[in-house]
């Protein structure tokens, strides 16, 4: 490998092989930027992501590292392991989901002059617009929001390896790239955001059992708030993550209550504590914050969506056990 490359564009994957030549072909056309290489760690993908690396390898005009991880480890062990092979004295993370820009690698490395860590920004993919909903998954940062979504940063290598890189003990792709920028910064690195540096990030379909699923990894999060003190910035309050949570909390535990008065066959009291208890979380999601802006669609929508809000209380309720640290 070429040591005279100035960055390294690591990525962690895990079968979405089908998704691998759009970032490389994304990768290839960037503009103005430095020599650089990519290293895409492959965590046990039980699909053709190691033949498809390959082709890619013998393919492409730029220099790609592919690295087996196995058994399955996760994201945190693989973007270590990831940034750890890779040779450029400023390392950029993004996903295999996202698209960079053609000026992503050059932006990130002007900024990488001048400070040591930085955040680009990113936008949900425009040509996937039909796949937003309520329950669809993308992510949008267009301001520095504190949480350092590894999906489009960037670090100078040294700060990397003085911090120990990303903690393995997240195995939930949630907190873990707070946590590590975080570390950097409260030992004294240099922080920008880079407006200038967009990566698309996909669109995933409104999907409830798969939003649903990933409500379980924000149970990471009370650790990270427990680790770093300041993090309480970046959310509502100091005890709570989102503003849809302030009327959930009390809601789900009238519903938790009500299901206790059902078992005790005192079905009237279980309705009237539900109905009471759950009425602020209604006119909040009815009023204030509707998952959509069709009127009908939200009261049809309300079971789901509190499925939803619920899930993630519950599992932030978990998690805040664990840390000894409250956040709902």
């Amino acid at each position: 490998m070429d040591e005279r490359l100035r960055a390294s564009v690591v990525v962690a994957s895990r079968n979405r092989s089908a998704l691998l030549a759009r970032l490389m072909t994304a990768l290839e056309a960037q503009e103005g930027a430095p020599p650089f290489e990519v290293v895409i760690v492959d965590d046990a993908s039980d699909d053709d992501t190691a033949a498809v690396l390959r082709d890619l390898a013998a393919s492409s005009p730029l220099p790609l590292r592919a690295e087996a991880q196995r058994p399955r480890r996760g994201q945190s062990a693989g973007r270590n392991r990831g940034w750890r092979r890779a040779v450029g004295e400023v390392v950029l993370f993004t996903d295999d989901d996202c698209v960079p820009h053609p000026g992503w690698v050059a932006a990130m490395c002007r900024h990488l002059d001048e400070v040591d860590v930085v955040q680009g920004r990113t936008v949900p993919a425009p040509d996937q617009s039909a796949n937003h909903g309520p329950f669809s998954r993308t992510l949008e940062t267009t301001t520095a929001d504190g949480l350092y979504a590894t999906c489009n940063m960037g670090y100078h290598r040294s700060w990397l390896a003085g911090v120990g890189g990303f903690d393995e003990t997240y195995r939930q792709f949630a907190g873990e790239d707070t946590d590590l920028a975080l570390r950097c910064l409260e030992q004294g690195a240099g922080f920008a955001f880079a407006a200038d540096a967009t990566v698309e990030h996909d669109v995933r379909p409104s999907n409830l059992g798969a939003a649903l699923k990933g409500t379980w990894r924000w149970q990471t999060l009370p650790t990270t708030l427990a680790r770093h003190p300041r993090l309480e910035e970046a959310f509502h309050s100091r005890h709570v993550w989102r503003e849809s949570h302030v009327p959930a909390v009390p809601a789900v535990a009238a519903v938790l209550v009500a299901v206790g008065l059902l078992v005790a066959r005192r079905p009237r009291s279980a309705v009237a504590l539900a109905t009471a208890g759950s009425l602020p979380w209604a006119h909040y999601r009815l009023r204030r914050a509707p998952v959509t802006l069709d009127k009908p669609r939200r009261i049809v929508l309300l079971p789901a969506t509190f499925l939803i809000d619920g899930a993630e209380v519950v599992a932030l309720a978990r998690g805040s056990v664990r840390a000894r640290r409250l956040l709902l």
